[in-house]
C-alpha cells in the first residue's frame, strides 16, 4: 500500500488546476505500470488484467475528489 499526500486545497488555489499535472505525475506509475486495466476482447478474451485499486478521499468536497 503506497500513501500520496496532496493538499488538493493549497495547490489549487485559484482554480490553478494545472497544477493537478504534479498529482498525476506522482501516482502516474501506480496507475499505469503497477496497476494496469482490465482489456478483453470479443472473440479472443481477457488479455489484460487490473493488478490494484487507487481511492481518493477528500474530508470537506466530493467536487475535489471527482476532478482527481
Amino acid at each position: 500500500m503506497k500513501y500520496t499526500f496532496y493538499d488538493f486545497h493549497t495547490e489549487t488555489k485559484g482554480d490553478n488546476f494545472e497544477c493537478l499535472n504534479s498529482l498525476i505525475m506522482r501516482v502516474e506509475d501506480s496507475l499505469v505500470r503497477t496497476f494496469g486495466y482490465y482489456m478483453e476482447e470479443r472473440g479472443v478474451g481477457q488479455q489484460l488484467e487490473q493488478k490494484g485499486i487507487m481511492r481518493t478521499n477528500c474530508l470537506d468536497c466530493l467536487d475535489r475528489t471527482n476532478v482527481v
